[in-house]
């Protein structure tokens, strides 16, 4: 299968997690990838001599480019009919609503939500510019996928911090019913 990993936010973020390389970078830049960019990463993609096609949408956060822009990518795909396309979205999940998870259940995204656990683990890391955890706003963003019959994959950065409250990160995932997870260490 082939498959890429496109960033079409830049390191552009609404967040500024305390172990991200790109959390002291400039976010005015605005490297946000156009529509026509879009239309030649997907006409390049449909080259690839394998008929199954994965494309991972990630940033920064790839949600801060619009929902206009996620509405366009199955249209450009659909141009080459030939290819099965997987769509997935690496996401920090503050920016989910009703829209966007309405949007991504009719296209068939799969999303990977990146979620630290407990809110207390996940508040110590995952912040906005003001210092404010995310924890709220994630889950949030995680349960309104849920209620519109996405379940998305979890991805937990691991410091050594969380090695002291394994357990509770487990449970923390069970109860808000969240089964696919992946953890990804950062020492």
């Amino acid at each position: 299968m082939g498959g890429f990993q496109i960033k079409i936010v830049g390191d552009g973020c609404n967040l500024r997690c305390r172990y991200c390389r790109n959390r002291n970078f400039d976010q005015s830049l605005g490297k946000e990838m156009s529509v026509e960019m879009l239309e030649q990463v997907i006409r390049f993609a449909s080259t690839v001599p394998n008929r199954t096609v994965r494309m991972c949408w990630h940033g920064g956060e790839p949600l801060i480019i619009g929902k206009k822009f996620f509405s366009l990518i199955p249209v450009f795909q659909s141009r080459y009919p030939e290819k099965v396309w997987v769509n997935s979205i690496q996401t920090n999940g503050t920016l989910i609503d009703n829209e966007y998870a309405a949007l991504f259940q009719k296209q068939k995204f799969s999303i990977g939500l990146g979620l630290d656990g407990t809110e207390y683990l996940h508040n110590a890391w995952r912040v906005f510019p003001s210092g404010r955890g995310s924890y709220a706003s994630a889950i949030e963003g995680g349960l309104t996928l849920q209620n519109n019959g996405i379940f998305p994959s979890v991805i937990c950065t691991v410091t050594k911090q969380h090695l002291l409250f394994a357990q509770e990160i487990i449970l923390a995932f069970v109860q808000s019913k969240f089964t696919k997870i992946a953890f990804n260490a950062f020492w």
